[in-house]
């Protein structure tokens, strides 16, 4: 299936709500554009979307997006050093163009903590993970009670760039998942081009943590990769 809508400039990241629907940030148009199953499902691949949103206070490079387990829509500022949050009783159930009041905007807390967002995640326990595409560099974690109000929060969980050898293992960080287990991946999209995998007792810790798993240099053919994500379990 692929999607040609006239209404993409620069499509970058794609998540699934609750019903189905598949909403897609837009970099260039800052938006977000909807799509339901029924267009997924069919064969003509020009598909319209059946909602597009935009944001009061502007979007700046929407890049970031994912829902947590109440429905609540984040979107990252990559152009930016913001996340916004909508609640799930703003998200439109009709089609149209909407213009959104953010309930939620998460700002830089002045020490680096939202600096050019590229992925956003949540964990089982409701926390929200970042990368930070601009130095410093970090993953960072959000917690659930910080997320309910408009705030320069200070992150409850940083995990800082470590050095292997003449690697290091969070440079220019982008895509960022969660597996069944609660391991997180991180991908680095500058040189060493890297991906780190932290186990799941690491992702609750702060600091220059060294990742259990580090896949680095030419033999993993990696090239400014971007974003990442795990595929289903197979029993």
């Amino acid at each position: 299936m692929v999607i040609n809508s006239t209404s993409f400039a620069f499509p970058q990241q794609a998540v699934f709500d609750g019903f189905g629907d598949l909403w897609v940030s837009d970099n260039l148009s800052n938006a977000v554009f909807v799509f339901t199953p029924q267009q997924l499902s069919a064969t003509n691949a020009n598909a319209s979307p059946i909602a597009s949103i935009t944001s009061t206070t502007p979007f700046q490079g929407t890049l970031g997006i994912t829902f947590d387990a109440a429905g609540d829509l984040f979107v990252a500022n990559n152009a930016s050093t913001t996340i916004y949050g909508f609640a799930a009783n703003q998200l439109p159930a009709t089609s149209g163009s909407f213009q959104l009041t953010p309930a939620v905007i998460l700002s830089d807390d002045g020490n680096g903590s939202i600096q050019a967002p590229w992925a956003l995640a949540f964990d089982a326990n409701g926390n929200l993970y970042s990368s930070n595409a601009n130095a410093p560099f970090t993953v960072v974690a959000f917690s659930a009670a910080s997320l309910t109000v408009t705030s320069s929060p200070t992150p409850a969980i940083t995990i800082a760039p470590s050095n292997d050898g003449n690697s290091s293992t969070l440079a220019a960080p982008n895509g960022i998942a969660f597996d069944n287990l609660g391991d997180l991946a991180a991908i680095s999209s500058a040189t060493p081009f890297g991906t780190a995998l932290y186990g799941v007792n690491q992702v609750t810790m702060s600091g220059t943590l060294m990742p259990n798993t580090l896949l680095v240099r030419n033999t993993t053919t990696l090239n400014a990769p971007a974003g990442c994500n795990f595929g289903p379990v197979v029993n």
